[in-house]
């Protein structure tokens, strides 16, 4: 199994990132990786003028009016995709490509067998792929999966919070 980005970061070493698509949900994942210590923001991509402009206010070090650019030209550890979904599988796709572990934003894709797709590319490649879901990552949900799992919740067929 090829290292992963965690085998390959050691506390000396300063991880790269690149956001692809900084609109709302982008800036947001820019701004967190930004204030993460050994977290570099590289770099930054999107076709609306305004958004790599603030991208490059808040700390993006280059900005790209095209993904696939940024990806081609940075040398990167991960990338965050929060691009249209539509573009998802084909930002995956490049980001195997240039060796570029990824974060991707939900929805990961458009349907099952694109994100079956997206996962072999990312398997061939030998890549990590995450999907943000939201609240998934976070310690309080962490903290009650645990307690499903031990038993001491019962059933759970739906919850909203």
């Amino acid at each position: 199994m090829a290292p992963t980005l965690l085998d390959r970061w050691t506390d000396s070493s300063s991880l790269s990132v690149g956001v692809l698509g900084v609109g709302n949900i982008g800036m947001v994942h820019l701004k967190s990786a930004a204030a993460m210590p050994g977290v570099e923001v590289v770099a930054a991509a999107d076709a609306v003028p305004e958004n790599r402009s603030r991208a490059e206010r808040v700390g993006a070090s280059n900005t790209y009016d095209d993904y696939a650019m940024l990806l081609a030209s940075e040398d990167l550890d991960a990338a965050v995709v929060a691009l249209p979904p539509f573009l998802h599988a084909e930002a995956v796709e490049r980001a195997a490509e240039a060796g570029v572990d990824v974060f991707v934003e939900k929805p990961m894709a458009r349907t099952t067998d694109e994100a079956g797709e997206m996962l072999e590319t990312a398997r061939d490649a030998g890549i990590a792929i995450g999907v943000d879901h939201t609240l998934r990552y976070q310690p309080d949900m962490a903290g009650v999966k645990a307690a499903y799992d031990e038993g001491s919740v019962g059933h759970v067929p739906y919850a909203s919070i």
